[in-house]
Parts: C-alpha cells; sequence; structure tokens
C-alpha cells in the first residue's frame, strides 16, 4: 500500500476514478489487462505513492517473465475491506519487495512489520529491499529499519536496460543465484580453510549483502577497515567479494582503478614498497642515493606523491594488517606505514585503502 496512515489508501482512490484498467505510461493509448488472479502471488509490492509511475513498470516487467506481484491497483476495489486483503496478501505471497525510492511511506511501515513477522515463522518468505531511482547515491542503510538495512538489495537506482532490471527482481523473487555462476569441469570449487581470492570470485557467493554495504562504504570514504574475529571471513570478502564487485564498477570509475594486494608481514614498508612498485608507473624523483623503502621510512606523504604520479587510481588491499602489530617489533616502521596509508587515503588523495584485520588480536 501507498499513502500515509489515517488516510484513505491510493488504490481505494484510484480505483473509485478509473473507469478502466490502468495503462502504464510506457505504453500511452495502449490497453494493459491486470495480472491473472494467481494465488498465491509471487511478490507482495511494498511502495510509496510518491514512486506510483516507476512501481507500475516494474509491475508490468515482472508479467512479461510470468512473476505475478500483488499490487493494491490491481487488486482492491472500492467495497473491498482493504486492511484485511493487503493482510491475507502479505501473509500468502512468496515474497515481499519493499520499494524505496523517496522515503518510506508510513503504510510500508505497517506492512513491513507483518512481512517481519511472517519471516520470523517462515525462513522461506523472502524479503527484500529494491532501490529505485531518485534514491540518492551513495546509500545509507542505517536510515532505514534494521531489519531491512540487514537485507540484501536490488539496485536499480542507475536502471536503463529493462531486461537486467527485470532479472534481477525475477531473481530476488525466487531466490535464484546469479546467471554468471561459474562452473569449471574438474576443479572443485571450495577452498576449505583458505581464503578465497580475486581469482575465486566466480565461486564466491553468499555475501552480496556485505559487498553492497562495503562498495556503499567506498563511494563516501577512502579508508576502508573490514574487522572481525579471525575465521569469520574477512578475507574472502574483501578479495573475492569487494575486489570483483569493483572492477565491474560497483563505484564509479573502480573499473579501471590500478589494484594492489598484500600482507604487511614483519617488514610492513618493505611489503607496501614491493606492492606499489609492482603496479604503479611512477616518475616521482628520489633523493639520490635513496630508495622507495627509505623515502617511506622517513616521510608521510611518498605514498602519496608516488600514487598522484600514477597514470590510474590506486586501490591498495592490506590482508591481514594485524601483522603490522603481531609480527612487526619496529614501532617506528609501523608507524609511519600507516602514517603512509592515512595520508594517501585523505580526502581527495590519490589511492583507496582497504584493510581486513582481527577484531580479537591481543599482543
Amino acid at each position: 500500500m501507498s499513502d500515509e496512515l489515517g488516510h484513505q489508501p491510493d488504490a481505494i482512490r484510484s480505483h473509485a476514478q478509473a473507469s478502466g484498467p490502468w495503462c502504464p505510461p510506457a505504453a500511452a493509448g495502449q490497453v494493459t489487462e491486470p495480472p491473472p488472479d494467481k494465488w498465491p502471488p509471487d511478490v507482495f509490492i511494498s511502495y510509496n505513492s510518491r514512486d506510483r509511475v516507476v512501481v507500475m513498470k516494474l509491475a508490468e516487467l515482472l508479467k512479461v517473465v510470468r512473476i505475478i506481484p500483488w499490487l493494491d491497483e490491481w487488486r482492491i476495489l472500492p467495497s473491498d475491506q482493504w486492511h484485511d486483503l493487503i493482510e491475507k496478501a502479505l501473509i500468502e505471497s512468496r515474497a515481499c519487495a519493499v520499494m524505496l525510492g523517496t522515503e518510506l511511506g508510513a503504510w510500508q511501515r505497517v506492512e513491513m512489520q507483518v512481512a517481519v513477522n511472517r519471516a520470523v515463522r517462515d525462513p522461506g518468505f523472502r524479503v527484500f529491499l529494491v532501490l529505485l531511482p531518485g534514491l540518492p547515491d551513495p546509500f545509507d542503510p542505517a536510515l532505514i529499519a534494521p531489519f531491512l538495512s540487514m537485507r540484501k538489495w536490488v539496485d536499480l537506482r542507475t536502471w536503463v536496460d529493462d531486461a537486467r532490471a527485470v532479472g534481477e527482481l525475477e531473481r530476488a523473487v525466487l531466490g535464484l543465484p546469479a546467471p554468471d555462476l561459474y562452473e569449471e569441469p574438474g576443479k572443485c570449487p571450495y577452498r576449505g580453510l583458505l581464503s578465497f581470492r580475486p581469482e575465486d570470485g566466480k565461486w564466491y557467493f553468499g555475501r552480496d549483502r556485505d559487498v553492497q554495504r562495503l562498495t556503499e562504504k567506498l563511494k563516501t570514504t577512502q579508508f576502508l577497515a573490514v574487522v572481525g574475529p579471525s575465521g569469520s571471513g574477512k578475507s574472502s570478502l574483501a578479495l573475492a567479494g569487494l575486489v570483483p564487485a569493483l572492477a565491474r564498477g560497483a563505484v564509479p570509475g573502480s573499473g579501471s582503478w590500478t589494484v594492489a594486494i598484500f600482507t604487511p608481514g614483519a617488514r610492513p614498508l618493505h611489503s607496501l614498497a614491493a606492492a606499489v612498485e609492482a603496479v604503479v608507473e611512477s616518475r616521482v624523483p628520489r633523493a639520490p642515493g635513496t630508495n622507495l623503502i627509505e623515502q617511506l621510512s622517513h616521510r608521510d606523504d611518498t605514498l602519496n606523491a608516488v600514487a598522484r604520479a600514477a597514470t590510474r587510481p590506486v586501490l591498495l588491499v592490506i590482508d591481514q594488517a594485524e601483522e603490522a602489530f603481531s609480527l612487526c617489533h619496529d614501532a617506528d616502521e609501523r608507524r609511519m606505514f600507516f602514517a603512509n596509508l592515512l595520508y594517501a587515503s585523505a580526502r581527495g588523495g590519490p589511492c583507496r585503502v582497504v584493510i581486513t584485520m582481527r577484531a580479537d588480536l591481543s599482543m
């Protein structure tokens, strides 16, 4: 439903005013028949009336792939007990799509409470968020209800391709994996106790919502720390989840970033220098008789200068960053290691830095 709490819903008003079936803006002059009375519906559509136009088009696209949505305008008549119909549809639909374009409406919040109650009892009931065109980018999931903020979302903010949009919605409704899941006959996709690497991204799945949140964070910050207990999957999330997503352009321009991945080890400045020199073609002049390691150890702006002279933006992914504390016993080297990273990744700097670190580190 789609109106402010305490007012007559849009569905009642629109049906009272309409003399025939709804005609989508994309097909002006053509009559679109309401969907068949399939029960239970595949997905309940919860939306704000301000987003009506785009929601109606999405509902029409779902019908093309034989996904039948429950939409108030198609299902409720002026004489109906609409409260009961909404509750029945939410309880019996296979999934619930919460459309977010402007803001969550008051009726959406009520519907979400019913959906949450059902999801607690029925693990197979899928509730997901759909980000609509016009929603601010980046999106801060902390601004919405905690239940929704923990869920994976379907991102249609840059919707230009109907086929892609309806494909993503269809997979969300049916709980299907992405179509590009990779199979390689004769090769086991399981890494055992080893973390997944970027080249294993084709077999890495199940953390989509976490990858979405990391990419949103990187739209507003250039230094990102992934912190968690040992064995929680931090490395795999960053290397096989985030890095491939960035290569696909999840953050504007990220498809062209130069990526360096390394662990600090016992000599973090040596590791940093080796990683940077391996991927960055820089013409930064160096003082006679000095190398990059020496410059990094004396000046906290060295990495910044090297990266600024590079031809492309630089992404540094430092896995197991706790090694700078657990393995490195030189406090000055450790200090200059982080000083260079922070200086180069300050707002407007040439680097993005992502680190993974154990939360349960003890020294």
